[in-house]
């Protein structure tokens, strides 16, 4: 997960800041945003590999 491209580190970043977050407040808006955070990551790594 540390070989990601700089654009999954920013977004693992904000995944973090977001992870103490629910501590104090509900977990209702932190849950959907992590899922699209990896989708995100996911598709970065998939279209790099994709270019020879």
């Amino acid at each position: 997960m540390l070989k990601l491209p700089p654009r999954c580190r920013v977004a693992s970043i904000s995944v973090r800041s977001a992870s103490p977050a629910p501590s104090t407040a509900p977990a209702p808006m932190p849950t959907p945003t992590p899922a699209p955070t990896a989708v995100v990551c996911s598709a970065v790594p998939a279209v790099r590999p994709a270019k020879p």
